[in-house]
């Protein structure tokens, strides 16, 4: 098994754990429990249904169990009334021993308003509030009980409760005990239905602003689908958070026709956005999906306005809800089969805080279509709100990083422009010490141009006239005349080999007056080999020198010019001179006088270096310069 395959197995062992850990803690989780003083109220002996208007009676039942919601406990013959309907619960119940100390009642959940009356004495009331528009049905009631009303024996509790028939109307199982006792039961349920959404929506909707700034920010920029995932997934926590904050109201601020619609299109949007952010945010760029999502909700949504009283609104959670979680459902899964499929950190995070969200929603949806009892817990507006905020969170600290990430990238590339600004300048600097050095090397040029033909026109036709009349000066001249052909020659010429051969022709005039034999041997490569023309010029120089002494001062009737090249890539220039008539036993420690200073001296400007030996035969000179300094 590969590294990754054993990754994502690891992986999908993980989410599995978290999904069945989170179940089962909610499966778990009792916020109703009580000890054994409480008292659970729970049978009713019968309740009838009325018009509140008209008192007309729509039906009735007898002997069941609460919890009791209306819209599935209920059934009426034909469509339910669009005016308020009054339930009237009958509850005995039976006091064993004499009550000791004070005692309350708890209703955990009742929807809207309601009247308790306990053994004919009217307890708590609401009818001074409008039941139309009241919409305090997650706040549980407690109750506290006048002493002596709860006699032991037989009592009898009678509830009514006034509601529109299909707006979520009911009534949950009742606690009686001591006040203590009770009031601990309600400060839990009021704590988990009121005050932790409140805090986890209000922290929701904090932390969606700065996800709104990027947006805004970012659309001024592009608009770039990275960007818009942002506003889509702060569209999602604004929507949700005012939602789950509708439980505070008491009354509703507008008409009951279209708050009812607005809470329930709401949920729906929030889950759209936030399943367009969670497909955007997997890599999905198919936006078909996203197109029939946003096209469902908004049919979904018009429908909800158009028929507020029709039988899609009664049903809106069969064709409006389901279908909404089915989609929330089917993008959490695509996203944890993408994230096993392919396991990244961020991926494995945003997997983990989704799989979260699903007990709690089915949780919910299993209470909307009344499989629960009606006064269980909704855990969706706690759940919702903490995992956005987590994910935007993760979002919030991704944007961080790259941020991060383009300020580096941005001092890098800064410290590159800058190094690259130096450079330029040195290169600029270079160019220009360059030019300055072409320019004068073209100046010299022309210079030595103008002298070859003008002072060397001059030196031939003084040693032409010199010759006519046989004046002293003539080899003057000519040594003059034959140092301006060798920087002529260190200028024109394209290879050592044609170099030497041109130093050769200067010398071999003077060489043949004497009956000296110059001979030239230059193998292959030094034939070929090519030097600037300042290095040029020093090698003619030091063969030039050298050549001139043996000429004048070996005694020799042949001079051989050797040109060389070693198999460590060394240019070697060898003078000897054969068949000297001076005695070999003479060996002056400077047999050429000041010159060979001036040679060694300028062997070493090339990167060389200078040997003058004495052998059986004559005087050698040996310059032997490393091509690499070419």
């Amino acid at each position: 098994m590969t590294k990754k395959s054993t990754f994502s197995v690891a992986t999908f062992a993980l989410l599995s754990a978290v999904l069945m850990v989170t179940s089962v803690l909610i499966l778990d989780h009792n916020p109703h429990r009580t000890s054994a003083p409480i008292v659970i109220l729970d049978h009713v002996h019968t309740v009838e249904f009325v018009i509140a208007e008209t008192a007309e009676p729509l039906a009735s039942q007898h002997d069941f169990t609460l919890s009791q919601d209306w819209r599935m406990n209920v059934s009426l013959d034909g469509r339910a009334p669009l005016g308020l309907v009054r339930g009237y619960y009958t509850i005995p119940f039976s006091q064993v021993n004499e009550p000791m100390g004070s005692q309350a009642i708890l209703i955990p959940r009742v929807a809207r308003t309601m009247d308790l009356v306990l053994n004919g004495e009217l307890i708590y009331t609401e009818s001074e509030q409008d039941a139309m528009k009241s919409w305090e049905w997650y706040t549980p009631r407690l109750v506290d009980l006048p002493d002596g009303l709860i006699r032991q024996g037989e009592n009898l509790l009678n509830v009514t409760v006034t509601a529109s028939f299909h707006s979520t109307a009911g009534l949950s199982k009742l606690f009686l005990g001591p006040t203590a006792m009770v009031e601990t039961i309600g400060n839990r349920l009021n704590f988990l239905q009121k005050s932790l959404p409140l805090f986890a929506n209000l922290a929701t909707f904090v932390m969606a602003i700065p996800l709104l700034l990027i947006w805004l920010q970012g659309r001024r920029f592009t608009f770039h689908r990275h960007f818009s995932s942002y506003g889509f997934l702060a569209g999602a926590m604004v929507i949700f958070a005012f939602r789950s904050l509708h439980v505070h109201a008491g009354e509703v601020p507008i008409p009951i026709e279209i708050w009812v619609p607005l809470v329930s299109s709401s949920l729906a949007w929030a889950v759209a956005f936030f399943s367009i952010f969670l497909l955007r945010q997997s890599g999905l760029v198919w936006q078909l999906p996203e197109r029939c999502i946003i096209v469902a909700t908004v049919a979904g949504t018009a429908v909800l306005f158009l028929f507020p009283q029709s039988y899609f609104a009664e049903n809106r959670t069969l064709f409006f809800y389901v279908p909404l979680t089915a989609v929330g459902v089917a993008c959490i899964t695509f996203i944890c089969v993408k994230t096993i499929m392919r396991p990244e950190r961020d991926l494995i995070l945003l997997s983990l805080a989704l799989l979260m969200i699903v007990p709690p929603t089915i949780n919910d949806l299993a209470w909307l279509r009344g499989a629960l009892p009606f006064e269980t817990v909704l855990l969706l507006p706690v759940a919702m709100p903490t995992i956005m905020f987590a994910i935007s969170v993760t979002v919030a600290n991704s944007y961080a990083r790259a941020w991060v990430r383009a300020h580096e990238a941005n001092v890098e590339l800064n410290r590159g422009i800058e190094a690259a600004r130096k450079e330029l300048h040195q290169q600029y600097e270079a160019r220009i010490i360059a030019e300055r050095r072409e320019t004068i090397a073209s100046e010299r040029a022309q210079l030595i141009e103008d002298l070859h033909d003008g002072v060397g026109n001059r030196l031939s036709m003084l040693i032409a006239t010199f010759r006519a009349q046989k004046l002293p000066g003539v080899k003057s001249l000519r040594d003059c005349l034959d140092d301006l052909r060798i920087v002529m020659t260190a200028r024109d010429v394209h290879t050592v080999g044609e170099a030497l051969v041109d130093m050769c022709h200067i010398n071999r005039s003077a060489a043949e007056a004497l009956g000296i034999d110059i001979l030239l041997d230059c193998t292959p490569p030094v034939r070929a080999l090519q030097m600037p023309p300042t290095q040029m010029l020093n090698i003619l120089r030091i063969g030039q020198e050298a050549l001139s002494n043996a000429v004048r001062h070996s005694g020799s009737r042949e001079i051989k010019v050797q040109g060389l090249l070693s198999k460590a890539e060394e240019f070697i220039l060898r003078i000897s001179d054969i068949g000297a008539a001076c005695p070999r036993t003479v060996a002056r420690e400077n047999p050429i006088g000041r010159g060979l200073d001036t040679m060694r001296s300028r062997a070493a400007r090339l990167g060389g270096t200078l040997t003058i030996t004495q052998g059986e035969r004559g005087w050698t000179v040996e310059c032997v310069i490393p091509v690499a300094h070419f």
